[in-house]
């Protein structure tokens, strides 16, 4: 699916394969909210299974984070309205890539002590309401000390609202 090609394509790609997109995205978000994570009574028990359940749910929650912006896409090359809105992204936020891409179970642990040991404010706060804060009047240092820590990939996510914003 892409900007380019024949007009039947790109009619396709608006008809059928985004919204399909957008329908499997919305699947997602029961996984990727925040306080779902390996502390679940099912919880796996060791170390391995929680990097690997953290890993499943990061992914989720990066999926989510780039489909967002593609719906802003859409809106804005397509002039369509918007298939996702603000209010409904109560989903978590991305990690940091360090945290992210840890190439096994002890170096993820480590990453999370770290991540801890810095008081890491952002686990709890889902892309609608960092979106929310941001555009607030008075954002105060607690609130920016947050955005200082975000990854680019939640940033970019941020930036496309705005751009949504803009279009409506």
């Amino acid at each position: 699916m892409n900007w380019e090609g024949s007009t039947k394509t790109r009619l396709i790609a608006r008809r059928t394969r985004f919204p399909d997109i957008v329908y499997v995205a919305r699947s997602l978000y029961p996984f990727a909210m925040p306080g779902t994570s390996e502390e679940e009574p099912l919880a796996p028990c060791s170390l391995y299974d929680h990097w690997r359940a953290f890993a499943l749910r990061e992914k989720l929650i990066r999926t989510l984070l780039y489909t967002f912006p593609l719906v802003s896409a859409f809106v804005m090359f397509y002039n369509m309205s918007p298939r996702m809105v603000i209010n409904e992204l109560e989903f978590g936020l991305a990690v940091t890539d360090e945290h992210f891409s840890a190439s096994d179970a002890e170096a993820w642990f480590m990453s999370t002590q770290a991540a801890e040991n810095r008081a890491v404010a952002c686990s709890q706060v889902t892309l609608s309401q960092s979106i929310s804060m941001i555009m607030t009047e008075d954002c105060g240092a607690t609130q920016w000390g947050i955005f200082e820590q975000m990854s680019p990939l939640n940033l970019f996510a941020i930036a496309s609202d705005f751009g949504e914003i803009v279009l409506l």
